[in-house]
Formats: structure tokens, C-alpha cells, sequence
């Protein structure tokens, strides 16, 4: 979830859909890392206005579950996001983990 002005939020966009390499590895090529590969991507699902902002201050949250992903978007207000991620549909990707 990302807020903020509109040319803010074009540069963010921008850098997260053109200009970082997802799938890039860390120069460390041995033959483990090759058999986990995974295919990262980073995919927009949804864009538009909102009266007023969700979140009062900049953060990066990560979270390792699905469910910490939907109680972090629930206890902010805006629970509905998880369900419009959850309901969408983008070629390669089967679920959310």
C-alpha cells in the first residue's frame, strides 16, 4: 500500500514495475540457490483516490504470512484491500502464500 501525492506516487510506481530487477540475485551463483529459484515480480493491483490516508507515517512492514499481511491492512482500516488482492488475478500467480 502506497500513499502519498500523485508525483510521488508515479516515481515509486515506476521504480517498483521498471526499474527493480526482482529476480536479480546477489552474485552468488552455485548450483542450491539455482534449484530455489523462485520467480519474484511485483504486480499493480489496484490504483486510485481516497478521501484520507490509512496509515499517518512513513514504515516498511514485512510480513511472512498471509494472515499477519491481513490483520496489518485490517488494524489500519482498510481490510478490504487483502480482499480486492485476494479476489484479483494476474498471469503468474496461482495463490497468495
Amino acid at each position: 500500500v502506497v500513499e502519498g501525492v500523485s508525483k510521488s506516487i508515479k516515481r515509486y510506481t515506476k521504480l517498483l514495475l521498471r526499474r527493480i530487477d526482482w529476480n536479480k540475485t546477489d552474485g552468488a551463483d552455485d548450483e542450491a540457490d539455482e534449484q530455489r529459484f523462485v520467480v519474484n515480480k511485483c504486480v499493480l493491483v489496484w490504483q486510485g483516490a481516497v478521501e484520507a490516508s490509512s496509515f499517518k507515517k512513513f514504515k516498511m512492514e514485512t510480513c511472512r504470512t498471509a494472515a499477519a499481511a491481513q490483520r496489518l491492512l485490517a488494524d489500519a482500516g482498510v481490510g478490504h484491500f487483502w480482499d480486492i488482492l485476494a479476489s484479483s488475478e494476474w498471469e503468474g500467480v496461482s495463490e497468495i502464500q
